[in-house]
């Protein structure tokens, strides 16, 4: 798993919660949280603590993983326009 595999990933769905993450890439949390860092410190992801069994910012969680608050915050790939406002 690489920066622009992660990248991509979020871009292509627009937020995914780190159990979705976890799964996607078979690893651990931490080893995605690195990376996710690297994306947030450059204004790209911004995080979204997540409720247990919330289902309103991703598309519902499976195996009640949401019930695990690291495994539960919602990650969302930030695009900016040409002057780098938020869109």
């Amino acid at each position: 798993m690489s920066p622009i595999q992660v990248k991509q990933y979020l871009q292509a769905r627009g937020s995914a919660p780190m159990s979705d993450l976890v799964n996607r890439f078979d690893c651990d949390a931490g080893a995605i949280l690195g990376i996710l860092d690297f994306w947030i410190r450059k204004g790209k992801v911004r995080t979204v603590a997540g409720q247990a069994g919330c289902a309103t910012v991703c598309s519902g969680c499976s195996g009640g993983s949401c019930g695990t608050p690291e495994l539960s915050s919602v990650y969302i790939w930030v695009e900016q326009n040409h002057r780098g406002e938020s869109q």
